[in-house]
């Protein structure tokens, strides 16, 4: 293999107050050299909201990710049946990025490099569900800029700002 792969990411995460959680990642991976090399991808909930996953492609990828935590009654809490609730937040976030370096490739799609941004808006909370106790789940609509009506839906577990 002739390549030389580099890769840097970058993660701030701070609690404003009790009320707002703010956290930023950073990410550029690409080949250094001409040569050939893996392709990255972009897209999805983890870097790149309102977009496919992995929609984008190329030897080299950059992108940030930007996501705020609003807690309007952080001391809330209330059950559904054996589950108990605390938490509930409202969820912002807005992601851009871009690849460069992709081959064309007949079958798929042609690859832009253009900077994609894309947003998202949603609700998150805290829960002891049976067997698991103490869970983040959160429930997220995002879109990307380019196009007002394509949403995509995006549910998860686990911390969402942590």
């Amino acid at each position: 293999f002739n390549y030389l792969i580099a890769e840097l990411l970058s993660q701030h995460s701070t609690e404003l107050n009790r009320y707002v959680r703010y956290k930023n990642v950073f990410s550029y991976r690409g080949n250094m050299t001409p040569q050939s090399s893996p392709l990255f991808f972009l897209g999805g909930h983890a870097n790149l909201i309102g977009y496919s996953n992995d929609e984008f492609w190329g030897r080299k990828v950059v992108y940030t990710q930007n996501l705020f935590e609003l807690k309007p009654m952080p001391d809330l809490k209330f059950s559904i049946g054996r589950a108990n609730f605390r938490r509930l937040a409202i969820l912002f976030q807005f992601d851009a990025g871009r690849v460069s370096g992709a081959s064309h490739m007949v079958a798929y799609k042609r690859q832009t490099t253009d900077t994609k941004v894309g947003t998202g808006i949603g609700l998150g909370f805290n829960t002891d569900l049976p067997y698991m106790e103490k869970t983040d789940i959160h429930f997220i609509v995002g879109r990307p800029s380019d196009s007002r009506k394509d949403l995509k839906y995006y549910a998860g577990f686990g911390g969402w700002v942590n």
